[in-house]
Formats: structure tokens, C-alpha cells, sequence
């Protein structure tokens, strides 16, 4: 007499649940896959480091329209000295809004050579709708936390160093 694999009937061929099992297997495969992806898909973000008077900052970069729409929305802050940089091909009027934020920022509008055309100050989350524009063309715009150094001190016309990569 010999003896039957579980997962084989008399015929040799796979049971419905081995199959399934193997089903089950591969799906959970494929979730793991889609999850890691995701999770380390977030740690690739471009940053640029810029020089603000004496500070040094770290600028989360959005290039593309889903980065730019998403901007800094649904999150509930930003480390201090850290903010977001808007990096356009060209300069355009350009205007920010503060759907779904949950904090105060200022946003900076920069020309071509990297210096400041408008400064907005505390622009709190309660102001959505309402949309924030630069008072000129701008290539970049800058969004930092509020609390973060002088921004409210920055004057029109004052450069900020940092690489465009």
C-alpha cells in the first residue's frame, strides 16, 4: 500500500486547496512587495540645502505636479529648519493655498537668481480657500514653519544660496 501526499489525490495531481494555498502565497508575496516599495519609495525624496542668512535649511523638493499639489498637506509638522521648495522649469505667477495643512508657514516667492520677490507671513491653515501669489513671475517658492528664524525679517531683493540640482 502506499501512501498519498495531502496534497495530491491518487492521481498525482494538486488538490483545489494546495492550489489555493500557493494562490494565497503569492498574493501575500505581492503585497509585501507593493508595501516595502512603498515605505522605502518615501525615504528617496530630494532635498537641497540652502543658506539663509547665518541658518542652514533642508528643502524637501517637489519637481512634479503630484508633489506639488500633495506639498506639505495632511502633515502635522515640519522639523524646525526644514521646509519645502517648489522648483518650476520657468517663472510664471505663481500661487500657494493650504488645503489640508494643519500648521502655519510662511511661503518665500523666488526669481530666476534665486532672490526673494514676496514674502507671505504666518499664513495659517484657516485661510483655505483663500490662495496666497507671488507679486511678480517666480521660478521657485519656498514653504517654512512659522516659528522658524526672521523670515519675517527677509527683505525683498535678499538672495538665497542654495544648488539647483
Amino acid at each position: 500500500m502506499s501512501t498519498l501526499n495531502k496534497t495530491q489525490n491518487k492521481d498525482g495531481a494538486k488538490t483545489a486547496s494546495a492550489r489555493n494555498y500557493r494562490l494565497l502565497q503569492v498574493i501575500g508575496l505581492l503585497i509585501l512587495i507593493i508595501f516595502v516599495g512603498i515605505i522605502f519609495g518615501n525615504f528617496k525624496k530630494e532635498y537641497i540645502k540652502a543658506k539663509i542668512e547665518d541658518n542652514y535649511f533642508f528643502f524637501e523638493v517637489a519637481r512634479t505636479q503630484a508633489e506639488k499639489q500633495q506639498g506639505l498637506s495632511g502633515r502635522n509638522s515640519m522639523p524646525k529648519n526644514h521646509g519645502m521648495i517648489f522648483v518650476y522649469d520657468d517663472s510664471d505667477w505663481r500661487c500657494m493655498w493650504m488645503k489640508d495643512m494643519r500648521f502655519a508657514i510662511d511661503i518665500i516667492w523666488l526669481d530666476d537668481n534665486k532672490q526673494i520677490t514676496h514674502v507671505e507671513n504666518n499664513v495659517n491653515p484657516d485661510t483655505f480657500p483663500r490662495s496666497f501669489c507671488g507679486k511678480t513671475t517666480a521660478k521657485y517658492v519656498i514653504e517654512v514653519n512659522n516659528e522658524d528664524i526672521g523670515f519675517s525679517e527677509l527683505n525683498v531683493g535678499a538672495k538665497i544660496d542654495f544648488n539647483n540640482q
